[in-house]
């Protein structure tokens, strides 16, 4: 709608619903929004200016009857995807988007179920979120019994400094520290002994700035290191 609150356009779109619009980081035109399609997945979405909508990122695993949240990042341009997925009772998942990229993703909680009701973004770049948990353990402290109480929780920024913890392929999380693929913006170190491969069955890879101390086996794709494109052949290695 416009100042007025004359309808300007109007869009219909199949799916459960949708829970939360913010306007979008990358462009003040624009909004994202996200919400459900089926129930078991979150979905965000961008719209444009004159209403097109986009689909953008599908997380899989949401429980049922829940809401997702949005909280737009400040440094670098992102949004976080706040949600509760269908693991243990249920847990609070928090998943960094950067354009359109997953990048960083944490899970709150313990054995027993969890909600959220907000979630905002702290100036630090972390984030607070609010929401209800009945469980004792987990990352849960001081709480003794299995009522549904009210937990804050402060969650710390996301590091830019991304570093391997074991050998593996650079597109699976388990192998990073922050247990997300590495963004643009991070700044990536192979560590000792470890080896990481990237090659033509993968996507291309991207990084801040890359310390290789282990060895780093680069075949057949390329790799974006601070705007700038390398390519290598399927002859061709890159090792420490």
């Amino acid at each position: 709608m416009d100042s007025q609150l004359a309808v300007v356009w109007q869009k219909n779109k199949g799916g459960r619903g949708l829970d939360r619009v913010i306007v979008s980081p990358y462009d003040n035109t624009a909004v994202l929004a996200v919400g459900s399609a089926t129930g078991t997945d979150t979905r965000s979405l961008m719209i444009s200016a004159n209403g097109d909508i986009t689909d953008g990122v599908t997380l899989a695993n949401r429980a049922n009857f829940t809401t997702s949240f949005l909280v737009a990042g400040a440094n670098p341009n992102s949004h976080t995807i706040v949600d509760v997925v269908s693991e243990r009772q249920g847990d609070i998942r928090l998943q960094t988007v950067v354009g359109q990229t997953l990048s960083y993703q944490q899970k709150l909680g313990g054995s027993g179920t969890e909600t959220v009701t907000d979630a905002v973004a702290g100036a630090d770049g972390g984030f607070l979120v609010i929401g209800t948990t009945t469980s004792t353990d987990g990352d849960i402290q001081g709480k003794t019994n299995t009522d549904a109480e009210v937990w804050l929780v402060k969650v710390g920024p996301v590091s830019n400094n991304v570093y391997s913890v074991k050998s593996g392929n650079w597109n699976d999380p388990s192998v990073w520290s922050c247990n997300c693929v590495p963004a643009a913006w991070q700044n990536v170190t192979i560590s000792d002994t470890h080896t990481v491969r990237l090659d033509a069955t993968m996507p291309a890879a991207a990084c801040l700035n890359l310390e290789i101390v282990g060895t780093f086996s680069m075949q057949g794709s390329s790799i974006t290191i601070n705007g700038a494109s390398v390519t290598l052949d399927d002859t061709n290695v890159v090792t420490n």
